[in-house]
């Protein structure tokens, strides 16, 4: 199947499949998800402020991209793609804004290059800690949920919410600069993926102490 479509600057998308109206809640997850980012995109036309463009692009596609906090997202993006696939086109973008992509569990990552690069890495590292638990605790752990928050929600008040959702104590809270966060809605993934979506963002992730009982936040190492 191939898809068409043009994003344009008065915000229409047009084909005869999609629209972007779509239910952003509604994400296409697992097998889906590679096979809609496999799909050959006709025409591709963005031009508007990066935020609002990805926006689109993730809502007719449902498919679920988040934008690191260290990328401006109104920044203009202009950019003009043809017979090229869905996955292909967001690498593309991400070129010639500096950036990079990667895929964490059901989510679509846009930002820094080098952190790009690193994403999955860390998330496995933390997994590896937690498959050595308890197999009780790693459920807690390995649990899929939607990762959901409000326009002005701070990562800190997020990150210890999840930790307190799922029975778990949190330490080092401090490491966490104040921020401000625009609302998103993501889909189901583990808890793992979820708080390291949020720490990765400022170069933290987290150790696993008291039998699994208690997460860490520490900083990422240099490499």
């Amino acid at each position: 199947m191939r898809w068409m479509a043009a994003i344009v600057a008065a915000n229409t998308l047009v084909w005869g499949g999609v629209a972007d109206t779509a239910d952003s809640t509604h994400w296409a997850t697992g097998t889906v998800l590679q096979k809609r980012l496999n799909e050959q995109l006709v025409i591709l036309r963005v031009n508007n402020p990066l935020r609002k463009a990805i926006r689109q692009i993730s809502q007719a596609y449902r498919v679920a991209i988040l934008i690191d906090r260290r990328v401006d997202p109104d920044q203009k993006l202009d950019v003009s793609l043809k017979d090229v696939s869905l996955e292909s086109a967001l690498q593309t973008i991400a070129r010639r804004l500096g950036l990079g992509t990667s895929r964490l569990g059901n989510v679509v990552y846009l930002g820094p290059a080098r952190a790009a690069d690193g994403l999955r890495g860390v998330a496995a590292a933390l997994e590896k800690e937690v498959r050595r638990l308890p197999s009780a605790v790693q459920r807690k752990y390995l649990l899929p949920k939607r990762l959901v928050w409000e326009d002005f929600a701070t990562p800190r008040e997020l990150v210890d919410q999840l930790a307190r959702d799922s029975g778990l104590k949190i330490t080092g809270l401090e490491k966490v600069p104040h921020d401000l966060w625009a609302a998103a809605d993501l889909p189901p993934s583990s808890l793992i993926d979820r708080l390291t979506l949020i720490a990765f963002q400022f170069d933290l992730t987290f150790e696993v102490a008291d039998g699994g009982r208690r997460l860490k936040l520490a900083t990422l190492p240099s490499e």
